[in-house]
């Protein structure tokens, strides 16, 4: 039996200390990193455990209190907080603790704990007895369910009397759901002041985006078409007319209430409204102003045609107060622009409000693919009569919010109204009170569009195109999340590099890889993801990402690690309380597990500072700049009403597409973002995820991508649960059908690898074979389509090729079988059904493509398919740049080539052909090889001075080595 009495006694006797709870982690395991690094507190300490008086606190709740020596902060023992049981806790310091006058603000540092984030509150008392119970921002982290540090923080009462004390520490929502022995720690309690922000006013930057004057007006103008503006001939109603081959459209605009139920639309002699009861919302004096409020009394007091523009300024009177606004109106090609603003000096705007169609026929509402920003997914209108959009203008609104599908802050949601005659597509917009409990002024530019054509209701994006677009067309990219893993970094890093090296012998070379964040945290429980300079020293630290980077640099096109504008940790270096964000509540707004959004008006400031000294010191030749395009820009809006462009979510987007084109110049490369709400940004950015947000389960309506947004930036991949699907043919048939770039694969085979996410040495021969088909089925096409707008578009609806018009307006269920023919020439066919095959005829030859399969053909350029042939799959790439072609096991005619298993042929610097198994399967005859001898060559290309004959276009392959030259 262990007897720790008879050990200390013989310890003593020969003079050997035994430490037996000796802790032997790294410093870094103990505490912040960045704290090993030199970093100090930033605010005044009010209370920590230093104070030696833990055991006077008293504990209301389910919280149990002692001091802790394994996890530390800047002392060297912790408050250590079990929870006992799912609830709360009141924390009650023996006295009230002193906050200096001259405080800003208080933070408390966490750590964990694993469960969840508790809420955390701290009661405030001031000079008058008043409490204020006051919420914290942030909180401690648990990636992975690991628990690790991270600060909680909130502003004090501006309106509190000084002095100032704290009462007590409240934790909300503590459970042991997962965990049923869960803790966290806490310490320093401490009060910071605010330093003044550098801040940037981007509305003052002389942006190179919007390209036009007219932001994002979708502009439907046919050859010999043209638009008049004319006033009847009493000067009380205005006409804004289009005229040509594909119809006649007028919007009447008759100004009697200032609403924008004034106005109607006539459609090829069909007659109705298009923005009933909608306008304006307001605030001025306390009084509420809004366009479907029946007690105001409205007042024209200007209205002037010039340059065919109608300039309107109106009075509305209630409850003795007046608001004074404008309503102008224009008509560019089939859209009217309304722009909207407040005149009154101090009026708030509130909303402007969309309004709704009335008295059309079977409105029905639709949404495209990749017009969706993750929150919410704008609709388009069909009827049997016309299409039509309403957008608001996010180049120009002054408003928080756009509020498109789902209702919000009192907004409609788009609907069809019971009638079944009047519908909603969109909400509006909404304005929201800053720190000072204010709203900015209300400015609008909203379109409503008409069409027989629904392209000509899709917003314009007005970015210039990526100066990247050609190079990353010629790339596939590749995710390696956690490719150096901590248990077994010193085999991974050399496996990494060799798995780059044996794609690059492949064939395969043309990559864009960007890495993730694990690399900079140490450890990988820090949620500090950015902005760091220093490698994890729990895979080696600086010098394994040196030797990455050297080694990727001579195997890969571009390679980049992570970045993220969108968030910022309480310890990093850069931190400032002046410099984060506020939340449409005037608290701190959060960024992920730990972390805070800042200021989208420092976003380019801190990139400035950090990346030229990142990228001197590793070497990097491109960047992945996480979440930029993760969410729409009413995301991160500032509501500190001291900022630059507070409260007004175009300050977010322009703050955000300037930090883009910084990073580009400051890296002379591509810049990679997270794709869901990319379509904002597209061409400020050079590569986003093409995240869909849509699930595998639904047809691709590929118009808006195919026309709108790969002409300025490229897009790698499909949606997330497509890249995770573990089938390679839906990935590859979602990519070709939107137009987007190849993208590594996120899973492959029935349970693993999954090359997004390490693993490399779980490859097997069989996933070699996946990942270089999803290669060499997207290189040279994609190559072709990139930059190149749509023209024709068909789904092939019962057997017949129908326009997207056809079958949006015949109500036909979309079949996912989908033709798109390219300015260039170049035609795809694509079978995204889930079980018809579709007979197709390309080039004159009759396919059959299964299910995810797909066809490809450009005149000189390239054939491709994934095809049925003799009744089952085969591929077959035939291009500018190679040949690939697998029959999949089974014996397969191509043409002039036939065989099993999977080959490329590809000519070499000298113009010779190079024959490369895809990988080596089985030793079988290839046919159709033109030449007498192959030469076999090793995977670094060296002649491994053996040759094997030809006979008649035929050549034995045996495994004997890992391709063939062919003389």
């Amino acid at each position: 039996m262990f007897n720790i009495k008879k050990l200390l006694i013989f310890s003593a006797v020969l003079g050997v200390t035994f430490s037996i709870w000796a802790d032997n982690r790294p410093e870094w395991r103990k505490r912040p990193f960045e704290i090993t690094q030199g970093f100090k507190p930033r605010s005044t300490v009010i209370w920590d455990i230093a104070k030696g008086d833990l055991e006077k606190w008293s504990v209301r709740g389910v919280l149990k209190l002692s001091a802790f020596e394994r996890v530390k902060l800047w002392n060297d023992q912790t408050v250590r907080a079990d929870v006992q049981k799912n609830g709360s806790a009141t924390l009650i310091p023996p006295a009230p603790l002193a906050i200096p006058d001259d405080s800003d603000g208080l933070e408390l540092w966490f750590y964990g704990p694993r469960n969840s984030a508790p809420r955390v509150f701290i009661t405030v008392g001031d000079a008058n007895n008043r409490r204020y119970k006051l919420k914290l921002s942030g909180s401690g982290s648990r990636w992975d369910y690991r628990p690790w540090w991270g600060a909680g923080c909130v502003l004090l009462p501006k309106e509190a009397e000084k002095p100032l004390r704290v009462i007590n520490i409240r934790f909300e929502g503590l459970n042991l759901n997962r965990y049923k022995n869960d803790f966290f720690c806490f310490d320093h309690l401490g009060a910071y002041k605010l330093t003044k922000p550098e801040l940037l006013d981007i509305h003052k930057v002389d942006l190179p985006f919007p390209v036009t004057a007219d932001g994002i007006m979708p502009i439907g103008m046919k050859a010999g078409a043209e638009n008049k503006v004319s006033a009847d001939n009493t000067g009380n109603v205005f006409s804004f007319e289009y005229s040509g081959s594909d119809g006649k459209l007028v919007y009447k605009y008759t100004p009697k209430s200032g609403t924008l139920s004034d106005l109607t639309c006539n459609f090829n002699g069909k007659e109705f409204a298009v923005a009933q009861q909608g306008g304006i919302v307001a605030k001025y004096n306390g009084v509420k102003f809004a366009a479907n409020d029946p007690s105001i009394k409205a007042q024209l007091i200007k209205c002037k045609l010039e340059n065919n523009k109608l300039f309107t300024q109106w009075r509305w009177s209630k409850n003795n107060a007046d608001l004074e606004f404008a309503l102008n109106f224009r008509i560019k090609g089939k859209s009217l622009e309304v722009e909207a603003k407040t005149l009154t000096d101090g009026a708030e705007g509130l909303h402007f409000d969309a309004g709704f169609f009335k008295n059309v026929r079977n409105p029905r509402l639709f949404g495209l693919s990749y017009l969706h920003n993750r929150w919410d997914q704008p609709k388009l209108l069909v009827t049997d009569d016309f299409f039509a959009s309403t957008f608001i203008d996010w180049y120009f609104s002054h408003a928080s919010w756009i509020t498109e599908t789902d209702g919000y802050g009192g907004l409609p949601r788009a609907e069809v109204y019971q009638d079944n005659s009047s519908v909603r597509v969109m909400g509006g917009s909404t304005y929201t009170a800053m720190s000072n409990d204010r709203t900015n002024p209300l400015y609008e530019r909203f379109y409503i569009t008409v069409s027989a054509d629904m392209h000509d209701c899709m917003p314009n994006i007005a970015n210039p195109p990526s100066r990247f677009l050609e190079e990353t067309g010629r790339m596939l990219c590749a995710t390696r999340m956690h490719s150096v893993q901590e248990e077994r970094w010193q085999q991974d890093l050399p496996l990494e590099l060799d798995f780059w090296a044996t794609l690059k012998a492949y064939g395969a070379g043309d990559w864009f890889v960007r890495f993730h964040e694990e690399q900079f945290r140490t450890p990988i429980e820090n949620n500090r993801f950015c902005r760091s300079l220093d490698g994890a020293r729990q895979i080696g630290g600086d010098e394994t990402l040196k030797t990455l980077v050297k080694g990727m640099s001579q195997r890969v096109r571009r390679y980049g690690t992570y970045n993220n504008p969108r968030i910022i940790h309480p310890y990093a270096p850069e931190f400032k309380y002046s410099e984060v964000a506020f939340f449409k509540d005037k608290g701190y707004l959060e960024g992920w597990d730990g972390c805070f959004r800042p200021k989208c008006t420092v976003t380019a400031r801190l990139q400035a500072d950090f990346v030229p000294k990142f990228k001197a010191k590793y070497g990097w030749n491109a960047e992945y700049l996480d979440e930029l395009t993760n969410a729409p820009p009413w995301g991160d809006v500032d509501f500190d009403a001291s900022t630059p462009g507070a409260g007004m979510f175009t300050t977010v987007f322009k703050c955000y597409g300037h930090a883009a084109l910084q990073q580009k110049a400051m890296y002379d490369g591509p810049i990679w973002s997270e794709g869901c709400a990319a379509y904002f940004w597209a061409g400020l950015l050079d590569v986003d995820y093409a995240t869909s947000n849509e699930k595998k389960s639904d047809m691709p309506l590929v118009d808006f991508k195919v026309m709108k947004l790969k002409k300025l930036s490229n897009y790698t991949g499909a949606a997330w649960d497509i890249l995770y699907s573990r089938d390679t043919d839906l990935q590859i048939a979602t990519q070709i059908a939107y137009g987007s770039i190849g993208h590594i694969p996120g899973r492959i085979g029935k349970t693993e690898p999954t090359p997004m996410h390490g693993q490399i040495y779980k490859l097997k021969p069989d996933h070699w074979q996946e990942l270089l088909r999803s290669y060499f089925m997207m290189r040279q096409l994609q190559e072709l389509y990139c930059g190149e707008s749509a023209v024709d578009i068909r789904y092939n609806i019962n057997g017949k090729l129908m326009t997207t018009n056809e079958m949006l307006k015949g109500n036909h269920p979309n079949s996912g079988l989908i033709y798109v023919k390219y300015a260039n020439g170049l035609e795809v066919w694509v079978n995204r059904s889930a079980k018809e095959n579709w007979s197709v005829k390309v080039n004159g030859q009759n396919l059959t493509l299964p299910p995810n399969g797909h066809a490809a053909f450009m005149a000189g350029k390239l054939l491709q398919y994934t095809a049925l042939v003799n009744g089952h799959k085969a591929d077959y790439s035939s291009g500018f740049l190679y040949t690939y072609f697998s029959g999949r096991g089974e014996l397969t005619n191509f043409g002039r080539y036939a065989a099993k298993y999977s080959y490329l042929l590809q000519k070499n610097s000298d113009g010779k052909n190079q024959l490369i198994p895809a990988p080596f399967t089985a030793a079988e005859t290839v046919s159709g090889l033109e030449g007498k001898t192959a030469r076999k060559l090793d995977k670094t290309a060296h002649d491994l001075k053996q040759s094997v004959s030809i006979l008649a276009g035929k050549l034995e392959v045996d495994g004997s080595c890992f391709s063939y030259m062919i003389d």
